[in-house]
């Protein structure tokens, strides 16, 4: 009978061992490539956030520069992320991994279309009421009534390119299956926070 238990107990161990063994060569990489990732991701979010406060400020010269500070952080968060590639192929992460893939080509074409807006507006910021680098004054109403239709055609032919950026954003964040993640962790929404 011990002899028995023995064999069972050798079988057993050897696969169990092989699991535990592949297990710590994903685990601990995917730990340490995630750590610095995380940091940066933060870093991303917080000058995202910055930038949305400076659109709600009206501020573009303000603007413009976040934006630019988000688009470098975000390179670098995309860069850290692509270590993570090797996972896209193991079954169940990589799913997870294209995900993240979605995510980051959204936010690049989101951030896009903020930069053309942007450019486009900056030089009409006074004219618009934005605040810009000068604060228009000059002339007769009829004056500034030219000024704004002039504006208004130099803007409009730059409303598709912001649309088409939306649009590329549009689909990569629907190529991602919220059904995937949990309704919660740790007592934080996580599917609803995807769904929106």
């Amino acid at each position: 009978m011990v002899k028995k238990f023995k064999k069972i107990l050798k079988k057993l161990s050897i696969p169990f061992l092989v699991l535990v063994v592949v297990f710590f060569i994903i685990l601990i990489p995917i730990m340490l490539l995630s750590i610095p990732l995380v940091k940066e991701l933060k870093k991303t979010y917080k000058l995202s956030q910055e930038s949305y406060q400076e659109i709600k400020n009206q501020n573009l010269i303000a603007l413009e520069n976040k934006l630019n500070q988000t688009k470098t952080s975000l390179v670098v968060s995309n860069n850290r992320y692509k270590k993570l590639i090797w996972t896209k192929f193991i079954p169940i992460l990589g799913s997870y991994y294209r995900d993240g893939e979605h995510c980051f080509q959204a936010a690049e074409s989101s951030l896009q279309a903020a930069q053309i807006f942007t450019e486009t507006l900056t030089p009409y910021a006074d004219v618009l009421g934005f605040k810009g680098k000068g604060s228009f004054v000059g002339g007769t109403a009829e004056d500034r009534i030219v000024k704004i239709v002039q504006t208004i055609n130099e803007v409009v032919p730059k409303l598709s390119a912001i649309e088409n950026k939306l649009k590329t954003s549009e689909e990569s964040l629907n190529k991602i299956n919220p059904n995937r993640y949990p309704k919660s962790l740790k007592g934080k929404e996580v599917r609803e926070q995807i769904i929106k």
